[in-house]
């Protein structure tokens, strides 16, 4: 096993006894309460590099050898499917295995809250499986988990998610099931609490992509006001201003000179309207004094793009054109050279 494992070392060390066990058909049950406390106990994060680890250190294998067993003369052999059908519990772990009709029975058997945010965030997973039955299986298993699974596993799980669910190409439609849990209203309260507190992370581009549905549209005011880091205000800011959430769905080539054959990657932006009514001049004003010049310069902006003739926008030019950020300054005098005909 990799020395920088995800995994802790009273995890791999539980994952090989049972491991061992599987390989020689013998119950897992001694083992088992040792795998799932830990388990639940990861990280959602590290969804994508613990499975492969899991599923290696738990013998997790599709073709298992049959040879004579000293203790099978006592004891019958269990084979993987059977082990799962009768041990509770063991479905959280065989969601890793690597025979895919044991992930798909795994997830058949999967009923109820869900225990932990690593164990949804294993589900969202499988929702982007290679094997067609298996995301079908995982999506019945969301239908009937998501909903009821606790609002704090839920959200814990949700950020990570977000940060790299457009790396997955695999699920289409299946997508769907992890943004209903989003727009679960108590996960897009407690989403929109965690975003406003936190400040540390990446939150301004969870919220940009949370904003893909229109769960946490109303609690954007409160967010462009109050938020802990001014790179979120500055979002929030913007989508109440033009009344547009926007988020990046993809990638996209964009010519730079055809003839030549040059290009370039650019973000594929997709949009859509609120859901909250807005008062732009208000939210405009609101934004101009605010303690960070990132989200100062949002206002302006947003007042040349929609108001520049306007006397709202004048007087917003002559309070900022002092203003300790140069980029600010800058279109503030952009403001008023424009008024003065420069």
């Amino acid at each position: 096993m990799d020395r920088f494992s995800v995994l802790p070392p009273p995890l791999l060390s539980a994952l090989s006894r049972l491991g061992d066990r599987l390989q020689a058909q013998l119950t897992v049950e001694p083992v088992l309460a040792e795998v799932l406390a830990p388990l639940f106990e990861l990280p959602a994060e590290r969804i994508v590099q613990a499975e492969r680890e899991i599923a290696e250190a738990a013998n997790l294998n599709k073709w298992r050898r049959t040879r004579f067993r000293f203790e099978a003369l006592f004891q019958r052999p269990y084979t993987d499917l059977e082990q799962l059908g009768r041990l509770p519990g063991l479905e959280y772990l065989f969601v890793f295995h690597r025979d895919g009709h044991v992930r798909k029975a795994a997830l058949r058997k999967i009923r109820g809250p869900l225990p932990s945010a690593f164990v949804f965030a294993a589900i969202v997973w499988r929702l982007n499986d290679w094997a067609e039955p298996v995301r079908a299986a995982a999506a019945e298993c969301a239908r009937r988990c998501f909903p009821i699974t606790p609002v704090d596993k839920v959200v814990e799980a949700i950020v990570p998610l977000l940060m790299r669910h457009q790396s997955w190409k695999r699920w289409r439609e299946e997508q769907e099931l992890l943004w209903s849990a989003i727009g679960r209203s108590d996960v897009a309260a407690r989403l929109a609490d965690l975003i406003a507190e936190s400040e540390h992370g990446p939150m301004s581009r969870v919220l940009r992509f949370a904003l893909k549905i229109d769960a946490l549209d109303p609690y954007l005011s409160n967010i462009a006001q109050n938020a802990r880091q001014p790179a979120v205000r500055a979002v929030a800011a913007r989508t109440l201003i033009d009344g547009l959430a926007t988020w990046q769905e993809g990638w996209q080539w964009q010519w730079v000179d055809k003839p030549s054959g040059l290009r370039r990657r650019d973000p594929a932006l997709r949009q859509r309207q609120i859901s909250v009514p807005t008062n732009r001049e208000r939210a405009i004003a609101s934004s101009s004094r605010d303690r960070s010049g990132a989200v100062r310069k949002v206002a302006i902006a947003a007042a040349i793009r929609h108001e520049l003739r306007s006397p709202a926008t004048l007087r917003l030019a002559q309070s900022l054109k002092n203003d300790r950020s140069r980029a600010v300054r800058e279109r503030a005098e952009f403001v008023l050279n424009h008024a003065a005909g420069n």
